[in-house]
């Protein structure tokens, strides 16, 4: 009986988190799994849907790399 209250308790605070999680921080959430499966996969295709045209990455090997076209 102890078992099952101490698991019915957990699992209402996990149930409680979880409608913590806001729209945006499920949003975040959501575009960070989506990029993890892009580099996983090696389908950038839908780059453009999570970096911005006018992009900037600072670890180029020669400098900034500037623009998604460039980043892809």
């Amino acid at each position: 009986m102890k078992k099952f209250l101490i698991i019915l308790v957990m699992a209402g605070f996990i149930g409680l988190f979880t409608s913590w999680i806001s729209d945006t921080a499920q949003k975040n959430l959501d575009t960070a799994h989506a990029i993890y499966k892009m580099f996983e996969s090696g389908d950038f295709s839908k780059i453009g849907d999570y970096i911005a045209a006018d992009a900037v990455d600072h670890s180029g090997m020669k400098g900034d790399v500037k623009g998604v076209d460039s980043i892809k």
